[in-house]
């Protein structure tokens, strides 16, 4: 099993160097995400440290690959415009990805965001100790497994 995850891996490093990637993400992550990077790929673990901020532009394409997760700790700003929305999706409508875990963060903001190919697309965690405020707006969400009532459809 664990061979069959290297190769697929390995196959989709190589199918986004096929397709000229601009930006491979993995690791630790911060900053700002333009469209001149795009797409952005995330290959493997990848994480916002607490402390730190991702700024994602209006127009950047995010590529999740399969079975991964984005977690943020930090803060992640995320926000679109209805012209220019940020996609996040798989490597395929096949292949899917979990999901962005926001681990216990006000503040955080998905605006104008098209969300497809995932087990569930976004999973929040909250401490029922500490008031959340976050913003999900004006966001689509298409092909998400987790969100099918019937389990059996999902791969």
């Amino acid at each position: 099993m664990k061979t069959n995850r290297i190769i697929l891996f390995l196959s989709f490093v190589m199918f986004t160097v096929l397709v000229n990637a601009s930006t491979i993400i993995s690791g630790t992550t911060s900053g700002t995400w333009t469209p001149a990077g795009n797409p952005y790929v995330i290959a493997t673990y990848t994480e916002v440290a607490s402390g730190n901020t991702l700024t994602i532009e209006p127009g950047v394409e995010v590529v999740i690959g399969p079975d991964l997760e984005f977690k943020i700790n930090g803060f992640i700003s995320a926000v679109g415009t209805f012209e220019d929305p940020i996609t996040f999706r798989g490597t395929s409508s096949s292949n899917y990805w979990k999901h962005i875990y926001v681990y216990n963060k006000s503040g955080t903001r998905f605006e104008y965001c098209h969300f497809s190919d995932a087990k569930t697309a976004l999973k929040y965690f909250h401490n029922s100790y500490t008031l959340m405020e976050s913003s999900l707006l004006n966001c689509l969400f298409s092909r998400i497994c987790g969100w099918i009532p019937v389990r059996a459809s999902c791969p």
